[in-house]
């Protein structure tokens, strides 16, 4: 389990375009397990 920090509207952060996702692999299997693990964690998510 790896809870990430959540980013809060006005973040600058939550203006920066997202990469193009062209495979699927390992890493961002990880990320997707992380992310969900920081949604279950996170109260009111």
């Amino acid at each position: 389990m790896a809870v990430q920090d959540i980013r809060l509207f006005g973040d600058p952060v939550l203006r920066t375009p997202a990469a193009l996702v062209t495979t699927f692999d390992r890493e961002l299997r990880k990320l997707v397990r992380d992310l969900t693990d920081t949604m279950m964690d996170a109260p009111g998510a």
